[in-house]
C-alpha cells in the first residue's frame, strides 16, 4: 500500500514538469536575431522550444535579416504576427494555430 502511495504521489509530481527540448537553428542569421532578441532562450546554435520568452511572443519582426530558413518558428506557440519580408525564405515550417491579435 505505502508502495502504491508513493508511486502516485511521484507521478503527480512529475504531471507538472515539462521537459527543457532544444533544437538547432541551421539558419545564422535567423540565429542571430534569436540571440540578439531573445537570448535567454538561446544557447549557442541551439534555441530552448520551452522558454517564455519564446511559447508567449506574439510578435516576430524579422524583416530584411537575410533568413532563409525559420526552422524553431513552430515553437512560437503564441505567435499571431510574423513579419519576415524581403527574405530569401522559400517555404514556411508549419506555424502556430493561434487567432491574430
Amino acid at each position: 500500500m505505502r508502495k502504491t502511495f508513493t508511486l502516485i504521489v511521484l507521478l503527480l509530481c512529475l504531471k507538472n514538469v515539462k521537459a527543457q527540448t532544444y533544437v538547432t537553428i541551421p539558419d545564422v542569421n535567423f540565429r542571430n536575431w534569436l540571440q540578439s532578441n531573445i537570448p535567454s532562450a538561446m544557447i549557442g546554435n541551439q534555441m530552448d522550444t520551452t522558454s517564455l520568452a519564446i511559447t508567449t511572443r506574439t510578435i516576430v519582426s524579422i524583416g530584411f535579416t537575410n533568413i532563409s530558413d525559420l526552422t524553431g518558428i513552430q515553437y512560437f506557440d503564441a505567435l499571431s504576427i510574423l513579419e519576415c519580408e524581403s527574405n530569401f525564405l522559400s517555404t514556411l515550417p508549419r506555424l502556430p494555430n493561434t487567432q491574430p491579435i
